[in-house]
C-alpha cells in the first residue's frame, strides 16, 4: 500500500498580487484556497508574504511555513578588505520587476558626482544622462555574467544600493545578502515584502530608506559616501548576520526536512 504523496510549493508572489478592487479582491481569495486545500504546504522565502497569508488564511496556517533564504557562504566570502576610501563607485543589481528601475535612472542622472555601476538586463542606455554612470548588461540567472565578474563588481564598490516598488513579494534578497557576506553595505527600500525583517537593524547592518522619494535617496546616499565610520561599521555588521543567519546548507536543510 502506497502512501499519500505530499504536495509542496515554494512561494514568490502568490498571495502578493495587487488587488485593487473589491471584487478582484474575492475572486482571488477564492482562487487560492481552492489552491491551499490541494496543497499540503506552502514555503515561504519572505516573511512579509507570510504573514499576510496567514491573516488572510489563518485557519490554514499549520500549512504555512517561513525558511529563511540563504546563500553560497563557501563562495561569497572575500579576503579583499572593505576599504571605501579606495572603492570609487556604488552599485545597482537587478532585473526583476519589483526593482524601481526608473528611480535607478533618476538617481544616477541626479548624482553626477558620484560613480555609479548600473548591472541589470534592463535596456536603459538611453536614458542614461551623464558620464558618471556605467551600465553593465548583464543576467547572472543566464550566466550572462558569472559570479566570479558579480563578486569582483561588489568587492570593489562603496555600497550597494536598491530602490524597489512596494511589495508583499521579497525583492533583492540575494543581491543584498551576497553584497552584505563580502562587507559591502546595503541600501535598500523598506517594503511590507521584507523577507526577515527581525534580523536587520536600520544602520546597524543595513541601511533602510522608509521614505522612498528620489530626494531622500538623494540626500541619503550623497551623506553616506562620505561617512566612512559609518559605512566600515555596517560592513562589519553585516557579515556577521549573514555568517549566522543566512548560510545556504542550514536553507537546504529545512528545505528537505519540509519536502
Amino acid at each position: 500500500r502506497t502512501s499519500k504523496k505530499k504536495h509542496t510549493v515554494i512561494v514568490m508572489g502568490l498571495f502578493s498580487k495587487k488587488r485593487d478592487k473589491q471584487i478582484v479582491y474575492k475572486i482571488q481569495k477564492f482562487v487560492l484556497e481552492i489552491i491551499i486545500k490541494r496543497i499540503d504546504t506552502f514555503i515561504f522565502l519572505g516573511k512579509g508574504e507570510y504573514e499576510l497569508a496567514s491573516k488572510m488564511f489563518p485557519k490554514y496556517i499549520e500549512k504555512f511555513k517561513f525558511v529563511p533564504f540563504g546563500i553560497n557562504l563557501n563562495f561569497w566570502k572575500t579576503n579583499v578588505n572593505y576599504v571605501n576610501r579606495s572603492n570609487d563607485y556604488i552599485l545597482f543589481v537587478g532585473n526583476d520587476g519589483n526593482r524601481d528601475i526608473d528611480k535607478v535612472i533618476k538617481i544616477g542622472n541626479s548624482l553626477k558626482d558620484v560613480n555609479i555601476k548600473i548591472i541589470t538586463s534592463h535596456p536603459i542606455n538611453t536614458e542614461i544622462k551623464n558620464d558618471n554612470i556605467e551600465v553593465i548588461y548583464g543576467n547572472w540567472n543566464s550566466n550572462a555574467l558569472s559570479d566570479e565578474s558579480l563578486k569582483k563588481y561588489y568587492e570593489n564598490s562603496i555600497l550597494t544600493f536598491l530602490p524597489l516598488k512596494e511589495s508583499f513579494q521579497p525583492s533583492g534578497q540575494s543581491v543584498t545578502l551576497q553584497s552584505m557576506s563580502l562587507g559591502i553595505p546595503v541600501v535598500i527600500t523598506k517594503t511590507n515584502g521584507f523577507w526577515d525583517i527581525d534580523n536587520f537593524n536600520h544602520l546597524e547592518n543595513i541601511i533602510f530608506m522608509e521614505d522612498n522619494h528620489l530626494d531622500n535617496w538623494i540626500n541619503v546616499l550623497s551623506s553616506l559616501i562620505k561617512d566612512r565610520d559609518l559605512l566600515n561599521q555596517i560592513s562589519r555588521n553585516s557579515i556577521i548576520t549573514v555568517r549566522e543567519k543566512y548560510d545556504q546548507i542550514d536553507f537546504f536543510a529545512e528545505l528537505e526536512a519540509l519536502i
